[in-house]
């Protein structure tokens, strides 16, 4: 049951990490504590991160795995089922 679990996890991983290369970003220069000079890239916005909830939670951890600290929100998707001879405002 261990394997399959990081089967899963290791796939969301993928899925955010692709997600994310569809973001804007700037080139950035970091020089390392030994001095190295490193060239990377920088997110040009904040990002946060939108979990709906029962359905895209199981992302969550992925997101954070990827990106440190960022912030997630939750959002519930509601739907009513109405009958179809039912008047609502």
């Amino acid at each position: 049951m261990l394997s399959i679990a990081c089967t899963d996890c290791c796939i969301y991983v993928q899925v955010v990490e692709a997600g994310l290369g569809f973001l804007p970003f700037t080139e950035l220069t970091v020089t390392t504590p030994t001095g190295s000079q490193y060239c990377g890239v920088d997110f040009a916005k904040s990002l946060c991160g939108v979990s709906i909830i029962r359905s895209g939670e199981s992302m969550e951890n992925a997101l954070r795995a990827c990106c440190k600290g960022i912030k997630i929100g939750k959002i519930l998707v509601h739907r009513y089922s109405w009958p179809a001879n039912t008047r609502h405002c």
